[in-house]
């Protein structure tokens, strides 16, 4: 790390093994590696993790990859040395909200000059740091705190479209779709690749929306803009779909002849069939693992504390019944985001309808 930093200015990402902060690290690291001039010779991706084995792909693109004991202030205060822009991606283990803390700690300590946190839609509905999306609350709180000197900025995501290839087999084996929630409640959904091209926007765009374009400064053209210091987004899809109108579309989208019905399922059963995901064995020629937008593999990112995040998420959405439609996905890429309907249309191929195997 040390004969790199004399020549390069770092975007770091945290947690690269969750799914999301694997497709994002993905995603810059193909937009660095493609796009010529100063960001591809100046700028790399350092990418923290536990296990260097799940990051082999990352490596193989040029990325900086950094094993970290989360709990290590000086450990990561090393991390953070030629950093001009932190992404934070909470983690999926027991000890998120502390993790978190010490990322954002260690980024101040640091002088880093911007900060984005990828947060989870519902926030502000869930009250005290006793469930998951509570230690996300507590973390915008943290972060509001601690990096006052600084420009940050939360981007709150809804639920990913991907997520819905985790109960294929559901689909296939019982014809059903089933969640915890009453088959008329409605859940904000985004795709993955939507959140990606929005963090990339932000932080590698330049004469976007908003985005200032420094020439004099070339430290000053990536990272956060003095113009998006403080602000906040969610990023939602342009519809939300209650369990009974998905069901109906995708008994159009999906080809074959049995019926594919909603099913509103207890917490306890939601939560035994996504633990029993983990340990299904993947057909990876259904899954494309190697490209930003991938669907997800379970054994490698489904997990207890993403399953708790899931069951508390679906809590979230029987008190907020309709959740809140944004732009801002239109906002930051200059394009609407993909809707969750074309997502099954586009990707029809990896889910099989019951009696279609």
């Amino acid at each position: 790390m040390e004969s790199q930093s004399k020549s390069f200015r770092y975007i770091l990402l945290t947690d690269v093994e969750t799914y999301l902060g694997h497709n994002l690290a993905l995603y810059l690291l193909t937009t660095v590696n493609d796009r010529p001039g100063k960001l591809k010779k100046h700028w790399k991706v350092r990418v923290l993790c536990r296990n260097r084995d799940k990051v082999a792909d990352l490596e193989q693109l040029g990325a900086d990859v950094q094993i970290v004991n989360y709990d290590n202030l000086q450990l990561l205060c090393n991390c953070m040395k030629d950093v001009k822009c932190m992404i934070l991606v909470p983690s999926m283990s027991r000890n998120r909200l502390a993790e978190g803390q010490l990322l954002i700690d260690a980024a101040a300590a640091m002088n880093v000059k911007s900060t984005v946190m990828m947060s989870i839609c519902g926030e502000s509905l869930s009250s005290g740091q006793n469930n998951p999306i509570g230690e996300y609350r507590a973390l915008e709180d943290h972060l509001r705190t601690k990096y006052s000197f600084g420009r940050w900025c939360i981007l709150r995501a809804a639920f990913f479209h991907q997520y819905f290839y985790y109960w294929s087999r559901m689909i296939e084996e019982r014809g059903e779709l089933g969640m915890p929630l009453p088959a008329e409640d409605s859940m904000l959904t985004v795709g993955i690749m939507d959140v990606c091209n929005a963090v990339g926007n932000l932080i590698l765009g330049s004469k976007k929306q908003i985005l200032e374009d420094n020439r004099e400064d070339e430290e000053e053209d990536y990272g956060l803009s003095a113009a998006v210091s403080t602000r906040m987004f969610s990023l939602t899809g342009p519809h939300n779909y209650s369990g009974n109108a998905l069901v109906h579309r995708l008994n159009q989208i999906f080809e074959g002849d049995g019926e594919i019905k909603y099913t509103e399922t207890s917490t306890d059963d939601m939560r035994k069939y996504l633990e029993s995901m983990t340990m299904q064995t993947t057909d990876i020629t259904r899954l494309e693992s190697n490209v930003p937008g991938f669907l997800p593999d379970p054994q490698q990112f489904l997990n207890m504390e993403e399953i708790d995040l899931m069951m508390n998420f679906f809590d979230v959405i029987k008190s907020w019944h309709r959740g809140r439609l944004t732009s801002d996905v239109a906002h930051l890429t200059g394009r609407d985001p993909m809707d969750l309907l074309d997502f099954f249309e586009e990707h029809k191929q990896q889910f099989r309808r019951p009696g279609n195997n």
